[in-house]
């Protein structure tokens, strides 16, 4: 016989469920009527609302962006609310000095052969950061690069440095010496 935890009634222990507990497999502290009641209950029942982690207002749930997936590939939400979020990038994006042109990030690219900076690779390019801007880089032909979407989205918020040691120690394709140092050194 064993002590329902729910509604404190003995049963035997043919009554309680073989779900998994925090501690590994066994035997549930409530019984297979309690654990249905409970299921029944939170069907459909997430939560409606929670607290942002930057300002701490409490709101609800649709004010929060959704991550792409977790590791489990279950979708979670943000911690931030959409306005946080959107303050620290407009607060990031206002304090980079901004002063690149057309005709400078043309004459980036010239530089670069038209080719990633990184990979070497050809294709479309866009602007890399070698400091990015939220780690206080600025929006200058000296801080801009041409990087392949591949590159440009693997490095996240590496500096080019950080990224062409990161390319070498996992053996992937990096660029002459030359150019990697050209870029690490900006």
């Amino acid at each position: 016989m064993k002590t329902c935890r729910r509604c404190k009634r003995e049963c035997e222990e043919s009554e309680f469920s073989r779900l998994t507990v925090p501690g590994g497999f066994g035997p549930t502290r409530k019984c297979k009527a309690c654990l249905g009641e409970l299921k029944e209950q939170r069907a459909g029942t997430g939560p409606t609302s929670r607290a942002c982690r930057t300002c701490g207002e409490v709101k609800p749930v649709e004010e929060f962006f959704m991550k792409k997936s977790s590791r489990d590939g279950a979708r979670v939400r943000m911690r931030h609310c959409k306005w946080c979020h959107g303050q620290k990038r407009r607060r990031v994006s206002k304090a980079a000095i901004r002063d690149l042109t057309r005709s400078q990030w043309a004459a980036v690219v010239r530089r670069f052969g038209g080719r990633c900076a990184y990979c070497g690779g050809g294709g479309r390019l866009a602007m890399d950061h070698a400091v990015p801007l939220s780690r206080g880089g600025a929006h200058t032909a000296t801080n801009v690069v041409p990087a392949c979407t591949a590159c440009n989205s693997r490095k996240r918020d590496k500096t080019a440095g950080e990224y062409v040691a990161w390319l070498m120690a996992t053996g992937k394709a990096v660029r002459s010496e030359r150019l990697i140092l050209q870029t690490a050194l900006l």
